[in-house]
């Protein structure tokens, strides 16, 4: 059996993946919930259209919501990839100071 060994090239580039795909859906979002796209259909509509431009509005408030939570946790993994590259690549004595760091008030 082969024995898993961290490769802290890939937690790097993982690290500037997922932080690209945040900003990736933080951008899309932008131009898919763009208040003047309801205007224009408000206005394209009138009052008949009222309903419609309202719900269109409130899809696109839950899937902003829905989006911003997804790029957060791309954020999270980012973060977690750089923290594991660190742990990756420290050194014994980074170890030894961790534990001794964390433990020191127990």
């Amino acid at each position: 059996m082969k024995q898993f060994e961290p490769n802290p090239e890939q937690l790097r580039a993982n690290v500037d993946h997922n932080h690209n795909y945040a900003d990736e859906l933080r951008a899309w979002i932008d131009k898919y919930d763009d208040p003047a796209y309801y205007d224009a259909y408000a206005t394209a509509t009138g009052f008949i259209g009222a309903p419609m431009t309202a719900a269109l509005r409130e899809h696109g408030r839950r899937l902003r919501e829905q989006t911003q939570a997804l790029a957060a946790r791309y954020q999270d993994t980012a973060e977690a990839s750089q923290q594991a590259a660190a742990i990756v690549t420290g050194t014994d004595a980074d170890g030894a100071d961790t534990v001794t760091n964390t433990t020191r008030d127990l």
